[in-house]
């Protein structure tokens, strides 16, 4: 049996540079098996290529992999992972069992009775971890499941080889005493139904695809490894506990209970005053429906819905009781309330055992989308009733509403929301660019902003007869013909809005040095006129956007005011040093004002500012971290359904991104030079790729330890997590797929880093925070951001470049995508 090293958690990180990975390069595939079974190895670099971060965007994996594709990664966002080599880590270790497996069945050929079943037992299961991580080396990212669970079996291999030698020799595994004789019996019939044990379930569950590969998966997993189960009842008298422990998520339960009780006693008063024909009925059953499924947050949700489509559900019936001429006509309000009303038939029907979309699922799809069409609808009716509205626009609006309302029930759902959506997005734009028009102009550039406001008033005329279009036929949607006039008002209101902003960062640079502000507003005045100009409108738009994203990094720095008042951790994340970063950083500040006001914006003074504010706000991140993960936390969370890397998989710890930080501001006191700004460079980008992970190990940690009974970690431990599926509100169940992920790529950087090869673990290493990142957004509410507002664009203000182009040496991260930013509720 395999001894398990123990490093220590303070030895754990790597502190390698790529020549040295490279010498230590070719170590055996077997190693990996190791790294599994919790050996204490590191796995992120020192030394990384900068990371380069789209404006509203995380940055993705793909950097250094020139020849290799793209997988996509569907997390509620665009995020495109690196496609790896041929050679991966679950290829080379599928092997591996696959050979494990053939020496045990040739050596088993000499063996009779109990021993013949024990050495077929070991086989068997190392070929079912062949096969798992076989069909799942070439599986696309989203499709981790059967990686992860095949590395999960070769994790207890060592532990299952005790068990199944326990049982064939009839003794209790821990402490050798013999087992009674009818249990004794029972385990050699376990053990040979365990040699027996047929792959073909688990072989057609590894062939789905989607959401729910790892719930069949599991399923059949759960199937597959009865006699195994059976094994650790008889022979270490243990039961398996729930993988998917009921999880405290912050929330007040008692408030939550009241508030609850609060809602349903004020939807029981709506819905009684809705007739069965406006779909009252409906709604009392959905309600009936929700409250049997108690406090969940999904129940909650529910909740929500109905509360939004009682309010749809009334509006309608109010429309239609209005006195003749209706905005909508009849035929248009009884189709909307008929799909309100089948949509909570939906909602009420409840089927625990489905492992695909249930009727719920789509009712609350079809709920979500009907309140997006009826709040699009109510929009346009109400700019209906402005008095200045022409009666060709009233009319435009009012057929609008009609058509995204009264659509057959055939129709695309979908479709009609995307319409719904961008409807919505203009309504708010127009809102914003009339408001304008009011308020005072800014002082510098308000030539500018008038010229907007006009053409802002022009664009905003055009869109009731461009809803009437979009609405009429929404699968044209994408067509400029029905796009232009919505995305017209969209960029017009985006630069309204950066020219206001503009006023405030030439003020702002006039604080830190008043010539330079003076100069600046000259240049910027100049550049803002070109947004009246078709043909140079998009050079400006670029340059507005980069001094933008320069003046949210830098006008305050994240962490200044935690650095200047010299709190406890500010002075342990800076080495005791909080009062001279923070004075440094107002140098580089004034340094980058100076070069504006020289008419330039991506200059060397305008790097070293954004690279002091990615340091700084790496800062603000590792602020939020309370306490290391260690090796005890993290094996245990290795238990729980959702996450299978153990302590070894997830170095640096904490303590190690501290001495990191304190190394990263010690560069930037000395970055004064080209030596200087690379160091603080590779420094930076080094925590910007660790932090995510870490911060999302430790508020899992947090969070789920605590609700883990404690037992040991044997094989019914180890066996939960690889069998169970989560119930619908089991905290993170609808971050499975993406969990998975997160275990895989930790497990590919690992055998990356063995073979030394350092471009492919570099990629992984942004994949792998950008993935975190999406996590933490949906799970907690609040990413972590891996640093700069967006790319630095070359050229000054006198000579803008063109929207595509980069300054020369900048660094870019081939694969990046915009993710937009969805908190969970």
């Amino acid at each position: 049996m395999m001894t398990q090293q123990t490093t220590p958690d303070t030895a754990t990180s790597s502190t390698t540079d790529p020549v040295d990975g490279a010498r230590r390069g070719g170590v055996h595939a077997r190693s990996l098996r190791a790294f599994l079974l919790g050996a204490g190895l590191g796995v992120w670099p020192l030394v990384a290529p900068p990371l380069v971060v789209p404006d509203r965007g995380l940055a993705t994996g793909g950097a250094g992999i020139e020849s290799a594709g793209a997988q996509v990664l569907d997390l509620g966002g665009p995020s495109a992972g690196p496609k790896l080599p041929d050679a991966t880590a679950a290829a080379e270790l599928a092997k591996e069992m696959s050979d494990e497996a053939t020496r045990l069945e040739r050596d088993a050929a000499g063996l009779t009775g109990e021993a013949l079943a024990a050495a077929k037992s070991r086989a068997r299961l190392r070929r079912l971890a062949a096969l798992l991580l076989e069909l799942g080396a070439t599986r696309p990212w989203n499709e981790s499941a059967p990686v992860v669970s095949g590395s999960r079996v070769v994790g207890m291999l060592n532990r299952t080889d005790a068990l199944i030698a326990s049982a064939a020799a009839g003794r209790r595994s821990k402490d050798g005493a013999p087992l009674p004789q009818e249990e004794a019996r029972r385990a050699v019939e376990l053990l040979e139904q365990l040699a027996n044990m047929q792959l073909d379930r688990v072989r057609a569950a590894c062939a789905g695809s989607g959401p729910a590969l790892p719930t069949q998966l599991a399923d059949a997993l759960s199937a597959t490894l009865a006699p195994l189960v059976g094994l650790c009842s008889v022979v270490d008298g243990r039961v398996l506990e729930d993988a998917w422990p009921l999880v405290d998520d912050g929330r007040d339960v008692e408030a939550v209970r009241a508030a609850t009780r609060a809602d349903i006693e004020s939807l029981r008063n709506a819905a009684a005053k809705l007739p069965d024909a406006a779909g009252g009925a409906a709604v009392r059953a959905a309600l009936d429906a929700c409250i049997a499924r108690g406090t969940s947050p999904t129940a909650i949700s529910d909740l929500r819905m109905i509360d939004a489509a009682v309010e749809t559900l009334a509006w309608l019936d109010a429309m239609r009781n209005q006195k003749p001429p209706r905005p909508l006509p009849d035929a248009a309000i009884a189709r909307a309330m008929s799909r309100v009303s089948l949509a909570l038939e939906d909602l009420a029907v409840r089927d625990a055992t489905a492992t695909t979309q249930t009727a719920a699922d789509r009712g609350r799809e079809r709920l979500a989308a009907i309140e997006s069409i009826a709040e699009a609808s109510q929009t346009m009716l109400l700019l209906r009733d402005d008095a200045d509205m022409p009666q060709a626009s009233r009319q435009a609006l009012a057929d609008a509403s009609a058509s995204l309302l009264g659509a057959e029930l055939a129709g695309d759902e979908r479709a009609r929301v995307r319409v719904a959506e961008r409807i919505l997005v203009a309504c708010a734009a127009a809102e914003r660019l009339l408001a304008r028009e009011r308020e005072e102009a800014p002082r510098d550039l308000k030539e500018i902003a008038r010229a907007l406001d006009r053409d802002g008033r022009i664009a905003v005329k055009a869109l009731p007869t461009a809803f009437a279009g979009l609405a009429a036929d929404p699968s044209r949607a994408v067509e400029p013909e029905h796009l232009s006039a919505l995305e017209r008002v969209n960029a017009l209101d985006l630069d309204r809005t950066r020219v206001a902003r503009m006023q405030s960062l030439i003020d702002r640079v006039g604080a830190l040095d008043a010539k330079s502000g003076r100069a600046f507003a000259a240049q910027l005045k100049r550049t803002a006129k070109l947004l009246l100009d078709p043909l140079k409108r998009d050079e400006a738009r670029n340059i507005l956007a980069t001094l933008d994203a320069q003046s949210v990094a830098a006008l305050p720095f994240a962490y200044e005011d935690e650095l200047k008042r010299r709190t406890d951790r500010a002075l342990v994340l800076t080495g005791g040093r909080a009062a001279e970063v923070v004075e440094a950083a107002g140098v580089f500040r004034k340094r980058w004002a100076e070069a504006l006001g020289a008419g330039s914006h991506a200059g060397v003074d305008t790097e070293r500012m954004l690279r002091v504010a990615r340091l700084l706000s790496c800062l603000r991140d590792l602020d939020q971290i309370e306490e290391p993960v260690t090796r005890e936390k993290g094996d245990r969370l290795a238990l729980w359904g959702g996450w299978a890397s153990r302590r070894a998989a997830l170095s640096p710890a904490a303590q190690d991104l501290v001495a990191r930080s304190v190394l990263a501001c010690q560069s930037m006191l000395a970055a004064n030079s080209a030596d200087g700004d690379a160091q603080l460079e590779r420094d930076v980008a080094a925590l910007e790729r660790a932090i995510p992970l870490v911060t999302l190990t430790a508020r899992l940690e947090r969070v789920v330890v605590p609700a883990m009974i404690e037992q040991d970690n044997d094989v019914a431990a180890m066996l939960a997590p690889l069998i169970q599926s989560p119930a619908p509100d089991s905290f993170l169940a609808d971050e499975w797929s993406a969990l998975n992920v997160v275990d895989r790529a930790l497990f590919e950087s690992e055998f990356a880093r063995r073979k030394g090869e350092n471009r492919t673990r570099d990629a992984l290493a942004a994949y792998l925070a950008s993935v975190c990142n999406e996590i933490s957004t949906r799970a907690f509410g609040t990413p972590m951001a891996l640093g700069a507002q967006g790319p630095v664009r070359g050229g000054s203000m006198d000579k803008p470049v063109a929207p595509n182009a980069k300054p020369a040496g900048a660094a870019t991260a081939p694969g990046t995508a915009n993710t937009p930013q969805n908190p969970r509720p």
